[in-house]
């Protein structure tokens, strides 16, 4: 059972982290355990949260509580007498830096792993266990996303109080419709498209443009020949 207690290559003790690999988020029944404890924590210190995590632990021990859930899914070979037993020997840590831990680096875990990861949380990263590394590497992940969601935030803040302070910028000039080609007059029809017009004055028709006349007829009448090009 002794050397049940740490991950191995063979069993990485997944069900005994804060994190659901399946979901990726917190499990259910961890994260509204956390949010009861945090509710029953006074303390607002700069250590806030070692303080919650401490009520954390309390709340999930004894009889059908949360460690021995978390203890049997681990370890499915072993009696309810001997979870009974374990849960002596464990307690939740945290996987990274007790100050700024996210939820989801905390875990169940043996009580001098608990302390050796709150005085020297680059433990989970020493030694070559494969699964410590991506525990801890999986809160340090969640820190610096919660880092760059504040960073945003204050950027997002700032800006709107310039604007409540100063007003709404102007807004941009409505660019003018561009200019119109000028219109060109219309072009002739074809030759081909042209009638002819009968000009009583003359006595004769107007020949379409682009063709030869000759004079021809009687006094006082004009007649048009016309001769194509």
């Amino acid at each position: 059972m002794r050397s049940a207690q740490v991950a191995t290559a063979d069993n990485w003790l997944d069900e005994l982290q804060a994190f659901d690999w399946d979901t990726r988020e917190v499990p259910k029944e961890i994260a509204e355990l956390w949010a009861s404890a945090d509710v029953k924590t006074d303390d607002d210190g700069p250590m806030r949260f070692a303080a919650v995590l401490e009520t954390f632990d309390r709340l999930a021990s004894g009889e059908n509580g949360l460690k021995r859930k978390l203890l049997a899914a681990a370890y499915p070979k072993l009696s309810a007498n001997d979870i009974k037993f374990l849960e002596l020997f464990f307690t939740f840590g945290t996987t990274f830096r007790r100050d700024i831990a996210p939820l989801e680096s905390v875990r169940l875990m043996p009580m001098p792993l608990a302390v050796l990861s709150e005085v020297h949380p680059k433990c989970w990263v020493e030694g070559g266990n494969d699964a410590h590394r991506v525990a801890f590497n999986l809160a340090q992940q969640f820190v610096d996303f919660r880092h760059q969601i504040g960073k945003l935030q204050k950027e997002r803040d700032a800006k709107r109080r310039r604007v409540a302070s100063e007003g709404p910028a102007p807004a941009p000039p409505v660019p003018a419709p561009p200019a119109s080609p000028p219109s060109s007059p219309p072009s002739a029809p074809p030759a081909s498209d042209w009638q002819e017009i009968s000009s009583p004055s003359r006595g004769g028709p107007y020949p379409p443009p682009g063709r030869r006349t000759s004079k021809e007829g009687l006094e006082g009448t004009s007649t048009l020949t016309v001769f194509e090009d």
